[in-house]
């Protein structure tokens, strides 16, 4: 049998304790909502290739696009369609091409994006200002 001061203690404590709960609970919807919703808005310059499970940009300086490189991109249909134009050949047969991007977006949180999450981030496109078709940057 419980001593009388510990009967009273019951609802009490089990209060104390979902209030807790409710907090910690808000305080961890809300840490992760800041850090999926945080993105930078900026303007980008790369090299962009698209691939079978491919989508990848490298900023210009960083390297080569392709498997798990760079940052998985994402945009419109009538980005990839410019794309698609760029990269077929006389045939009118498309390849995997590289070419250069100018273009403001915004940079995901870093986390796992992309095909098997293979990219670090992400970086969707919300104007593109040119594609060309050439696997270097301008300098």
């Amino acid at each position: 049998m419980l001593p009388t001061h510990m009967h009273n203690s019951g609802p009490r404590l089990l209060k104390t304790v979902s209030v807790a709960i409710v907090v910690v609970t808000l305080i961890g919807c809300a840490s992760s909502h800041s850090a999926a919703g945080a993105s930078s808005k900026s303007k980008f310059e790369g090299l962009y290739l698209q691939a079978f499970e491919v989508s990848s940009f490298v900023p210009c300086g960083e390297g080569a696009p392709g498997y798990g490189r760079g940052w998985w991109l994402n945009s419109s249909d009538d980005f990839y369609a410019q794309y698609r134009r760029l990269a077929e050949d006389q045939t009118g047969v498309g390849k995997p091409t590289v070419v250069y991007v100018r273009f403001s977006g915004r940079l995901s949180a870093p986390g796992g994006y992309g095909h098997l999450n293979q990219y670090e981030r992400e970086v969707s496109v919300t104007a593109l200002q040119e594609m060309l078709r050439r696997d270097t940057c301008p300098k």
